[in-house]
């Protein structure tokens, strides 16, 4: 004779057990199904079958409610204390002017020959040090400098701490142009007290007419041409204007 299954008896259950309140389900002297009359009808595996589903919900409640109260009681205040030092530290980075040489690069290259990108830019950026700082090639540079009268013109000056350095090197007469007209407001302002002497000038490096002839004993460049000839193919041989 084969077991009926659960589909095919009759569970008789007992009649509380419809009116059981929630409040009450968790009470040790509960009343549950008749277990007795139940093994008399059901087979082993059955009966087996329906304890474990009955007792299921029970356990995954318990369960879930201790992990809910062990996470919230057991969260170390190092961790929220951690937490919120992060929060401050992203809203200050927000809002200070980058000075560090990691930032966002543009999607294309040829955004560097953009006025339209710089002045985006510089009016948020602090400082950048293209490809080498002044401390980096002073050696080489220096037997160029054949004094502090040594007449000395930097274009695309842009927000590099390049010229300072320069100046208080020992070489004060130094003109700075970019086309930028913030970043020369901008450094001309942050310069006027402690390097007097040193010219800041929105001025476009392809159309310098506006200076005089052998006007300059040195000329630097260290990153501008980069970015107005990262849209040719070939810098050696541009594209005709």
């Amino acid at each position: 004779m084969t077991e009926p299954s659960l589909e095919e008896s009759e569970i008789p259950l007992a009649p509380e057990q419809h009116d059981v309140d929630e409040d009450s389900s968790s009470s040790d002297d509960e009343e549950g199904p008749n277990w007795e009359l139940l093994s008399e009808t059901l087979g082993t595996s059955a009966l087996a079958a329906l304890k474990d589903h009955l007792s299921a919900p029970k356990k995954f409640h318990d369960a879930a409610v201790t992990s809910k109260i062990s996470t919230k009681d057991e969260i170390p205040k190092q961790n929220v204390r951690e937490s919120e030092d992060e929060e401050e530290a992203t809203a200050e980075s927000r809002d200070r002017p980058n000075r560090s040489n990691k930032l966002e690069l543009p999607k294309n290259n040829t955004e560097y020959s953009k006025k339209e990108y710089w002045e985006e830019r510089f009016a948020t950026e602090e400082e950048y040090e293209w490809l080498v700082s002044y401390s980096d090639v002073a050696d080489q540079l220096r037997p160029y400098l054949s004094s502090p009268q040594t007449r000395i013109l930097v274009v695309g000056c842009g927000n590099s701490s390049f010229s300072a350095d320069l100046y208080d090197d020992g070489f004060p007469r130094v003109i700075n142009i970019d086309y930028s007209e913030t970043v020369i407001s901008t450094m001309r302002e942050r310069h006027s007290i402690q390097r007097p002497s040193m010219e800041w000038l929105v001025m476009d490096m392809t159309d310098m007419s506006e200076l005089e002839d052998d006007s300059f004993d040195v000329v630097i460049d260290k990153a501008a041409m980069d970015a107005l000839m990262s849209n040719e193919k070939d810098v050696w041989n541009p594209l005709p204007a």
